[in-house]
């Protein structure tokens, strides 16, 4: 089945084929959600992040491409994956926000906190996440719901 996306910065248009892909699955796996639309808005205007990184949340709760005759909303497809995993293991969801809150915490230092600041909550952020979700791997069941939701985003390999 052909595939058809535009990118929205640049306009480009990305045209390949993806044999693996069919109507039916695209139907089964990425236009059946487990929250509609209106749920994903609702869980991203409930976390506790900035209006920015809510922008680029929407922005990809929107995304979208063409496979034969049907639209496919992958952007909500992704973020329901993460909805429900953020929601099923809790500790990589804990240590990203115990990681952005210890950045925050160092964006008050006088001075210094407002040039290294962002970086430290980005980085907080980052290794408060990895450290949860290495806690959460060594939950099989967390690996196995990842493994099992990368099936379905194979198919959409292009030749």
């Amino acid at each position: 089945m052909e595939i058809e996306a535009i990118d929205p910065n640049s306009g480009k248009v990305f045209v390949k084929d993806a044999p693996m892909l069919d109507e039916k699955t695209i139907n089964e796996h990425f236009n059946e959600h487990n929250k509609s639309s209106t749920k994903i808005k609702r869980w991203i205007n409930e976390l506790n992040i900035s209006s920015d990184a809510k922008a680029i949340l929407f922005k990809i709760a929107y995304t979208t491409f063409r496979a034969g005759d049907v639209v496919v909303r992958i952007g909500l497809k992704i973020l329901d994956i993460i909805s429900y995993i953020l929601k099923k293991y809790s500790n990589a969801s804990f240590g990203l926000v115990f990681g952005f809150f210890v950045g925050t915490l160092a964006t008050t230092i006088p001075i210094i906190g407002i040039l290294i600041g962002p970086f430290v909550v980005a980085l907080g952020a980052i290794i408060g996440g990895v450290m949860g979700y290495r806690e959460d791997l060594l939950d099989k069941k967390v690996k196995r719901t990842i493994q099992e939701a990368m099936i379905d985003f194979n198919k959409l390999q292009t030749g």
